[in-house]
């Protein structure tokens, strides 16, 4: 699984916390999990950081590669003016930068900012 798939915590409980109309109540749910001891705030404020040291770094490479300020981390390469061409160079960069390859078939899938991160993510978590 992706880094953001793996929850952080689990938490038992009897029951799951339920609104006035029997849905489930995500903001009761947060507390639980929030007040359990098992949560660990830096842990996930480090791996917080760490992303957002990662999708910085991801971002001026996407800028440099098609020469212009990208506009949303979810906007598509192809439509912002990439082409395959400079998705090679795009992912050559980026291999450089952080010395791992990122499978082209991986990109076309979701080339997006976004997308690149978490891959970039959880690659680095399995190498630790």
């Amino acid at each position: 699984l992706p880094s953001y798939m793996i929850p952080l915590t689990i938490v038992t409980t009897q029951n799951v916390p339920r609104s006035r109309t029997g849905k489930i109540d995500r903001c009761e749910c947060l507390k639980l999990v929030t007040q359990s001891e098992l949560y660990d705030y830096d842990r996930i404020s480090q791996g917080q950081m760490q992303r957002n040291s990662v999708h910085d770094q991801v971002q001026n490479i996407w800028d440099m590669v098609l020469g212009k300020k990208s506009h949303g981390e979810d906007r598509d390469f192809f439509s912002a003016g990439g082409n395959s061409l400079r998705a090679v160079q795009l992912l050559t960069a980026i291999g450089k930068q952080f010395g791992v390859r990122v499978p082209l078939r991986s990109f076309y899938s979701n080339p997006t900012i976004s997308c690149l991160v978490s891959l970039l993510m959880s690659v680095e978590e399995c190498e630790h």
